[in-house]
Parts: C-alpha cells; sequence; structure tokens
C-alpha cells in the first residue's frame, strides 16, 4: 500500500493505545497529514521536504512524469510522486517505474491513467462547486483522494472557507488534500480537520524551514477530538462499488450517529 494512504487511514482511525504494562508508546499521529508541493529546483526542494520530515512532497512543473527520473533520491525515505494537470498510462507507469508513491492530476488525464496494478496513492483535483450528479460520477472513478483547491485564503479562515471544504468532504467518501498556498493558524487547521479534510498540501515556494517545523509541532500538538462522526465509506453511491448498508432510523436515534473518540 502507499504510505501516504496508509498514514491517512492511521490518522482517520485514530492512534491506538499501547496494550500491556510496559508497552512502547506508539508514535504519535499528527491531525492532519502534510504534504508538500515543489514547483520549482526540484532537486533542493525535495531535499529540503525530506528534512523538513514532511509526510509526502509532490513535484509539479515538469512537462511529464518521465522527467522526473532520478528524483527518489533527493526525496530520501518521504513519499513523492508528480502533481500533473493532465496525464497519460505512460506517466502512470513511468511513476511507479521510477519509486513514486504518489500521482496527483485533474479531470483532463487520459482513461489509461487509472488503469494497471500499482501502489500508487492516486489524487484527483476537483472543483468545490459539483453538482451531487457530478460528484456521484467522479466519486465513481478508482481514486484515492479528492485535493479541493483553496489557495486563494491568505488570512484568516471564514466560515464560508469551511463550507467550501465541507462541501465536498461530507459528500464523498474520498479522502480530501486542501491545497494550501499559505500556513493556516492552529485554530484554522482544527476547523479543517473538523470539517472533514485529512490532510493539507502546502506549496513550499515561500516557506521557511522554521516555518515548517512550527507547522509539524502544531499538527502534532492539535487536540484530538472529543466526538466525531463515523467516517462513511459508501457516502456517494457508484456503481461497481459495494456500498455500506445504510444505517437504521431506530440505530440513529439510539446513539445520535457519533461515537465518543477518547
Amino acid at each position: 500500500m502507499s504510505k501516504l494512504l496508509d498514514l491517512l487511514q492511521r490518522i482517520s482511525d485514530g492512534s491506538p493505545a499501547p496494550l500491556g504494562f510496559g508497552a512502547a508508546r506508539t508514535a504519535r499521529l499528527p491531525g492532519l497529514a502534510l504534504v508538500g508541493l515543489v514547483t520549482s529546483d526540484h532537486q533542493a526542494g525535495l531535499t529540503a521536504a525530506a528534512q523538513a520530515g514532511l509526510d509526502a512532497v509532490l513535484v509539479s512543473g515538469v512537462a511529464s512524469a518521465g522527467d522526473a527520473k532520478g528524483l527518489a533520491d533527493s526525496a530520501s525515505d518521504v513519499p513523492w510522486g508528480i502533481c500533473l494537470s493532465a496525464i497519460s498510462g505512460e506517466d502512470a507507469q513511468a511513476c511507479a517505474e521510477g519509486g513514486a508513491d504518489v500521482l496527483a492530476f485533474g479531470l483532463e488525464s487520459a482513461a489509461s491513467s487509472m488503469a494497471g496494478e500499482d501502489e500508487l496513492a492516486r489524487i484527483l483535483t476537483v472543483a468545490p462547486d459539483l453538482s451531487d450528479r457530478q460528484l456521484r460520477a467522479v466519486s465513481a472513478l478508482p481514486v484515492d483522494c479528492f485535493t479541493v483547491d483553496m489557495t486563494a485564503v491568505i488570512g484568516p479562515w471564514t466560515l464560508h472557507d469551511l463550507v467550501t471544504v465541507g462541501s465536498i468532504s461530507r459528500r464523498t467518501d474520498k479522502y480530501v488534500l486542501v491545497l494550501l498556498s499559505a500556513i493556516p493558524a492552529k485554530d484554522d487547521l482544527a476547523a479543517l480537520r473538523d470539517m472533514g479534510a485529512s490532510g493539507i498540501i502546502l506549496d513550499l515556494s515561500d516557506v521557511s524551514p522554521e516555518d515548517l517545523a512550527g507547522l509539524k509541532t502544531a499538527l502534532l500538538e492539535m487536540p484530538r477530538p472529543r466526538r466525531r462522526r463515523d467516517r462513511a465509506r459508501a457516502t456517494v453511491p457508484s456503481a461497481g462499488f459495494a456500498s455500506a448498508p445504510t444505517p437504521s432510523r431506530e440505530d440513529d436515534d439510539d446513539d445520535d450517529d457519533y461515537d465518543d473518540y477518547d
């Protein structure tokens, strides 16, 4: 499995407490996954991302996945991948063969990019104003995550900004990553998590190592939510995918559809 997907799953499930006297404590999970976006000077950007200990890093500004050969060494142990507006089946194959963990792309990509068996985490960029019908169709695609572009937000987040993210996260079974151009405040990070975001993708162009270190600390120190709605893996039914049974109204009335997190 993709390392990024494994982390997103563990964040979603929560970190289990160690069992037994003297059991080693498990590493603390961040409240959101942190993915860096490198748009230029790729070798140096990947090295900086690796030194900062990001959860994954995406490289954009390359003509094709084949142009990214040799980047794996700079990324070190950090999962990395390519971000293109449109990809082909050859791009997907080149990424898999080059040791990539992630592949991000848009709806203009070729259908062949979905073919084949590999361990890549596929991230699809979607518009936040998709109708229910459009989102249902897009959710049927065999991708793992959606990216919502919120780079226009450069100051404190408003309720409208949060609702924009929630309009996707609350209507799909995919992990939702939010693309940012600036580091949100701690309270805004928690609000994004509570609106259903699983991670953030941050453009590293103007982010200092000190700012990255502070963000990593903030994500690790995010308070665990007191309650959270059980993540539904079939929020948007789609042909070809098994849907979880709809809970009965009696069950809903009994537990108010919430579980204690702690």
